[in-house]
């Protein structure tokens, strides 16, 4: 008698234990599909977030394009206008998400930005690690 209480007792504990484990394995499963569901919604905002400041880039490039700007001294003029900082702050708050757009010329000099008008005369060299970013004309972006 007291075998096949022990029997039953171990039968037991084995299918509790059985039991336990396939409800944390099946928890876990629930996890890495959630964790992966939420990556997943993250990547997603995150490319929608650079899709909408590249929308912003573009917009910036095609109205400098448009004035056919053909060097520094021609973009400092037209684009260090006060009608092109309201241009380039009015395509900023259109996009909340973007904290400020900055207009550099070809050596990285500041020529508008969306912080305040006028723009401070500064290079943008100074404040990055790399100086060759700085020096890729607006006319090579497409």
């Amino acid at each position: 008698m007291v075998a096949a209480a022990v029997s039953l007792l171990l039968t037991m504990l084995a299918a509790l234990s059985f039991a336990l484990y396939e409800a944390r394995v099946s928890e876990l499963e629930d996890w890495r599909e959630q964790l992966s569901n939420t990556t997943l919604l993250l990547a997603q905002q995150a490319s929608n977030e650079m899709a909408a400041a590249d929308l912003l880039l573009d917009g910036m490039v095609e109205r400098i394009r448009s004035h056919h700007i053909e060097d520094p001294a021609a973009l400092r003029r037209i684009m260090s206008s006060e009608n092109a900082f309201q241009d380039l702050l009015a395509r900023k708050k259109a996009l909340p998400q973007i904290d400020v757009a900055t207009v550099t010329d070809d050596e990285g000099n500041v020529v508008s930005f969306t912080r305040h008008f006028p723009a401070p005369r500064s290079t943008w060299q100074t404040a990055t690690t790399s100086a060759s970013t700085a020096k890729r004309p607006v006319a090579a972006r497409s």
